[in-house]
């Protein structure tokens, strides 16, 4: 239990107050008065929504409510914005793995195609190993000659250049053209 100090003429007051007609039955004591009293003071605050809460110190609960409500609808807005840039970044990221894809595979096919063509233009006799990769950027690929079209190909693109005619065919990896007689020979 704890003791409150009252000062004295207030507690004079409160005991005349507590023996007068009725209250003394409805007020037994001088505590009992101070009691109720306090009581009914915070009752009336906490209905006036004067908590000393740690938050919302003065805000009411409906208002504590929609303050919550529309912080919810801020941050899912800010989800919905963050999943939308994601969604939109990888499709920007898939179209530049495929204008790679295409460069890559256009490269290797003037590469192969300087190397025919090298050896169509030379005097006969000459010999050279060239190397192709066995694969591009991780991906499968084709490479045919077709009477005088080289094509590269992957999943998504084919590219097609022309070339020297020429015999033979060429492999992943190590291939070794020569020029015999002014025809172009391969592996």
């Amino acid at each position: 239990m704890a003791v409150i100090k009252v000062d004295d003429e207030l507690y004079e007051e409160v005991r005349k107050y507590v023996r007068r007609g009725h209250n003394r039955f409805e007020f037994p004591s001088v505590k009992a008065f101070v009691d109720l009293a306090i009581y009914n003071a915070l009752r009336e605050k906490e209905e006036k929504g004067e908590r000393g809460e740690k938050f919302g110190k003065g805000i009411s609960g409906r208002k504590q409510a929609q303050l919550a409500a529309e912080f919810l609808y801020v941050v899912g807005f800010a989800l919905i914005v963050v999943v939308l840039f994601v969604v939109a970044s990888e499709s920007q990221l898939e179209d530049l793995r495929s204008d790679r894809e295409f460069i890559l595979i256009k490269d290797l096919a003037h590469s192969v195609r300087t190397e025919l063509t090298l050896a169509a233009e030379v005097e006969p006799g000459y010999e050279r190993n060239f190397t192709t990769p066995a694969n591009i950027d991780g991906k499968e690929y084709q490479m045919r000659v077709q009477g005088t079209s080289l094509i590269t190909s992957t999943e998504k693109f084919e590219y097609v250049l022309r070339v020297p005619a020429l015999n033979g065919n060429l492999n992943k990896g190590n291939n070794l053209i020569r020029n015999v007689g002014g025809g172009v020979y391969l592996n």
